[in-house]
């Protein structure tokens, strides 16, 4: 039998193994609201089973009855319905207005220490969960006792509850969601109603090149669904979320029908983007005041580089190209490449200056001077995309150029100076003089620059490369 759980599963790396012996039933019992007691089926994670819970009622409302398990809880009694009665005040509220009204009569709680591996040698434990197999529990969520009622503050265990919940809404209108969307609502749930998503950020940002829509159950995972769906609330407001929730159709489908195909397309380049350069001077590209350097997946430096990029299906890629000099540019890939958002954002000094879509394969370049660009090679697509790259300087800005000999061959570059004939396909072209400093840029090697000179040489006039006669005169380098 296939399980259909929904769990937070929380990784503690800082924590020692710690085991607490003192029997709290008499405080559970010193607060139940009656003698009321229920009897369940609870998962067993450890051995993965189900188990008989012998639960009696702590808290009732008229929106939410709350349990314990009597024999394993290692908490007060009070402590628990501080926490419920809180969510339902406070967090309830908040919650509805990004999912809806729930769409259940009354929601059961349930504490208890759901069995897994915790404390054998093993710090990660399952902090609460969703059942979606068996009937009898579609209208409750199960919350952990120990240790997360230990480690947890009361904001935490919150965060914890709206996650479970919003697992539990979104069954009710749709039975088999993908999980990287259920979890990324959830991981939405969190945040706003007080849980902490930053160790998942972290995670995620330290390697973001990952498909959005595969789903291992990693941290990284966890975060990266986590900024794509609040990136969508930023963008297209909460009533996307509530939208989605209601949406039949699932994964990127379900998406697609609410914000629509280009929509989608548009919105996921911008999403990738944001990530890649988290520019908190334009909105547009800003993660939401979380501050991080994404490392890039290549470095290169130079005048022009050849290398490959390989994208995931609905992920991205990023290198950074360091330029000699600056200049237009043209990027070359294979056939692939129309599937592919390209942008280029050119730094000086650290800080973004410009951001190019550079996807129509036209030469580009930025008006601001710049010291780095960055490529972010974006796939929308449900394919794995790998492509042969070539970028090469079209005219380089002689400015920059400390020493016209920057390499072994002495190769230089004259702006400026004057043509005297042009040589087309081995033809002498009748040509007449361009004196633009603007428009003509000379390249060489292995010749002695010296005024008055007369040489056959390839050189660039505007964007074309031509050969021709050069007189040296009046040249500038």
């Amino acid at each position: 039998m296939v399980r259909s759980q929904f769990i937070v599963k929380i990784f503690l790396f800082l924590f020692p193994i710690m085991v607490f012996s003192f029997n709290d039933a008499t405080f559970i019992q010193r607060n139940v609201v009656s003698a009321e007691r229920n009897t369940i089926n609870g998962y067993d994670f450890k051995n993965k089973t189900y188990k008989s819970l012998d639960l009696i009622k702590l808290y009732t409302s008229d929106r939410i009855d709350l349990y314990s398990d009597t024999v394993n809880a290692p908490i007060t009694g009070d402590r628990m319905k501080s926490i419920i009665q809180e969510f339902e005040k406070e967090m309830l509220p908040v919650f509805e207005d990004y999912f809806g009204k729930l769409p259940i009569k009354k929601l059961e709680i349930v504490f208890y220490d759901i069995p897994d591996n915790y404390g054998s040698h093993i710090n990660d434990y399952y902090a609460g969960y969703f059942d979606s197999q068996l009937p009898d529990n579609h209208n409750r969520i199960f919350i952990d006792t120990y240790p997360t009622l230990i480690y947890e503050n009361d904001k935490e265990v919150e965060g914890i509850i709206a996650h479970e919940l919003q697992h539990l809404v979104h069954f009710k209108y749709d039975t088999d969601e993908e999980n990287w969307v259920n979890e990324g609502l959830s991981e939405i749930a969190t945040f706003v109603c007080g849980g902490e998503n930053d160790y998942h950020i972290k995670e995620f940002i330290s390697y973001p090149y990952l498909n959005m829509t595969q789903w291992n159950e990693t941290i990284k995972d966890y975060g990266k669904v986590y900024l794509f769906f609040r990136y969508l609330i930023y963008r297209k407001g909460r009533e996307v979320i509530r939208n989605i929730l209601r949406n039949t159709e699932n994964g990127i489908t379900g998406l697609c029908d609410v914000i629509g195909y280009e929509g989608f397309l548009e919105f996921f380049s911008d999403f990738a983007t944001a990530i890649s350069l988290n520019d908190a001077d334009e909105l547009k590209y800003d993660i939401m005041g979380i501050d991080y350097d994404l490392l890039p997946l290549e470095i290169s430096t130079g005048n022009t580089m050849i290398t490959k990029v390989s994208s995931n299906a609905f992920s991205f890629s990023v290198i950074d190209f360091y330029p000699k000099f600056t200049g237009r540019y043209n990027l070359l890939l294979d056939d692939n490449k129309k599937d592919l958002y390209i942008k280029a954002a050119f730094y000086s000094k650290g800080s973004i200056v410009d951001v190019v879509d550079i996807s129509d394969g036209e030469p580009f370049t930025s008006e601001k001077d710049f010291d780095r660009i960055r490529f972010i090679f974006i796939n929308p697509t449900s394919r794995a995309i790998d492509s042969d790259i070539f970028l090469e300087c079209l005219i380089p800005d002689i400015a920059m150029i400390k020493n016209p000999f920057f390499s072994k061959n002495r190769f230089f570059a004259i702006k400026g100076a004057k043509i005297s004939n042009v040589f087309l396909e081995d033809r002498e072209l009748e040509f007449f003089s361009y004196n633009d400093r603007d428009d003509f840029y000379m390249l060489s090697a292995d010749i002695d620059i010296m005024k008055g000179n007369r040489m056959s040489v390839e050189f660039y006039f505007r964007d074309s490369l031509m050969k021709g006669e050069v007189i040296i005169n009046g040249g500038t380098i």
